[in-house]
C-alpha cells in the first residue's frame, strides 16, 4: 500500500510539474500572433521579404503597452506582416539575455518596451515613438510605413488617395476632384463620403484640424452617455482620420 501511495504521490508531482511547464510555456512561447526571437533566430526572420515589427521588452511582458502590441498583432494577422518579441532577462550569471540585440539597435533598458519596424529586405529599423497604450495610434503609424492594415471603415483605394492628399500639398484641389470622381456612384458606402468630407475640412481649416478632430472624437467616445452604435461610428471616423496623418518616422538607431 505504501508503495502504491508513493507512486501516486510521484504521479501527482509529475502532473503538477507538467502543469507549471505548460503555464510557463504559454507565457513565453504562445503569444498569439507573435514570434519569439533571440540572437539565433532574429536574422532568420527579420530582413526577409516580409515587414516585421519587433518588440524588445521584458521576458515576461505585461500591462497596457504589451496589450497594445498584442492587440495590433492579432488585428494585423491578415496583412502578411510579422510581429516578433525579444525578451530581456538576466541569466544565471547575471548577464542580460538578448542584450546583444538591444545594443545592436540602440535600445536602452530604460525605454522598454521598444518597438522597431523593419521593412522588407531591411535590417535598418524605424523606432515607434507614439502612445504605446493606444492600438489605433500604433496601427496608424504602421500604415504610414507602407503596410496596409484595413482598419474598420477604411477603404484601401481612398487610403491611398488620403496619403497622396497629405504629401502633395500643392495638388490638393486636383486630388479632391479626383476623389469625388472616384466616389461617384459609391455614395452608398458612407465611409467613402467621409474621406471626401475630411479633405474639404482640411482645405478649409488646415492640417492641424485632423489632430483636433481626433482629440474631439476620442473625448466623445469616453463619455458614458454615448450609445455603442454612435461609438462604432466615431471609431470608423477615427480610423479614416488616421489615414490623413503625416508620416512621423524616427531616425534609425543602429550601433
Amino acid at each position: 500500500l505504501a508503495f502504491v501511495m508513493g507512486i501516486r504521490a510521484r504521479l501527482t508531482d509529475a502532473k503538477l510539474t507538467l502543469t507549471v511547464l505548460v503555464l510557463v510555456c504559454s507565457l513565453v512561447c504562445a503569444e498569439k500572433g507573435i514570434i519569439n526571437l533571440d540572437t539565433l533566430t532574429f536574422d532568420k526572420i527579420v530582413g526577409g521579404t516580409r515587414a516585421v515589427l519587433v518588440s524588445i521588452d521584458q521576458v515576461y511582458p505585461y500591462g497596457e503597452e504589451h496589450e497594445t502590441f498584442q492587440a495590433v498583432a492579432v488585428e494585423s494577422s491578415g496583412t502578411g506582416m510579422l510581429f516578433g518579441a525579444v525578451g530581456m532577462s538576466e541569466d544565471e550569471y547575471g548577464d542580460d539575455e538578448n542584450a546583444e540585440l538591444a545594443m545592436r539597435f540602440g535600445v536602452e533598458s530604460t525605454e522598454l518596451p521598444a518597438w522597431l519596424f523593419f521593412g522588407p529586405n531591411s535590417l535598418t529599423p524605424k523606432k515607434y515613438s507614439g502612445d504605446k497604450t493606444d492600438p489605433e495610434a500604433l496601427m496608424g503609424w504602421i500604415k504610414n510605413q507602407g503596410v496596409y492594415i484595413g482598419l474598420e471603415g477604411c477603404l484601401q483605394e481612398f487610403d491611398d488617395i488620403a496619403k497622396k492628399f497629405i504629401t502633395h500639398a500643392n495638388d490638393r484641389l486636383a486630388i479632391l476632384e479626383s476623389a469625388e470622381k472616384t466616389m461617384s456612384g459609391r455614395e452608398d458606402i458612407p465611409t467613402a463620403v467621409i474621406y471626401v468630407t475630411t479633405m474639404k475640412k482640411i482645405l478649409k481649416n488646415g492640417d492641424e484640424w485632423v489632430e483636433k478632430e481626433l482629440t474631439r472624437l476620442g473625448s466623445m467616445m469616453e463619455k458614458g452617455s454615448v450609445k455603442e452604435e454612435k461609438k462604432a461610428e466615431f471609431k470608423r471616423r477615427i480610423h479614416i482620420l488616421l489615414s490623413f496623418l503625416p508620416e512621423r518616422d524616427v531616425e534609425p538607431e543602429n550601433s
